[in-house]
């Protein structure tokens, strides 16, 4: 690397340290003692609205032509004993009779429970075991 690449590289690096290192936290997102929001709930409830429809939008003008996956190698799990076990019925009947009981469980903590949202299981399982959670497991 040549000394002026390298100048130029050690300029944008400080730039960028100058310009994240005095950002600070935003105040849309918290999880903690307040739920009132930063911002009024129409103006909240249309910027989610529209991040919605705009992320369909963008799927079906990029998306329309799906050939690509037609062509990935596929493997058939039901063919092995341990794949044909895990879609056996009574284990499907029993997985979903604990989703069930869960989410039963899950709607008495947030009706019945304490209502400090740092004493909840409520909160806890819905926005972070569930929602953060379910993009890992999705993924």
């Amino acid at each position: 690397m040549t000394g002026g690449k390298m100048a130029k590289g050690m300029l944008a690096a400080a730039a960028a340290a100058i310009v994240f290192g005095a950002a600070e936290p935003a105040s849309a997102h918290a999880f903690g003692q307040r739920y009132d929001l930063p911002v009024p709930l129409g103006l909240y409830l249309f910027g989610a609205a529209t991040a919605v429809a705009l992320s369909f939008a963008v799927i079906g003008v990029f998306f329309r032509d799906i050939a690509w996956s037609r062509n990935y190698r596929r493997l058939n799990l039901l063919r092995y004993s341990s794949g044909r076990l895990l879609a056996h019925p009574g284990l499907l009947f029993a997985l979903k009779l604990a989703g069930v009981f869960l989410f039963a469980v899950v709607l008495a903590a947030g009706f019945l429970g304490n209502q400090h949202p740092m004493r909840n299981f409520a909160p806890v399982l819905v926005w972070i075991v569930w929602w953060v959670g379910m993009a890992y497991v999705s993924a």
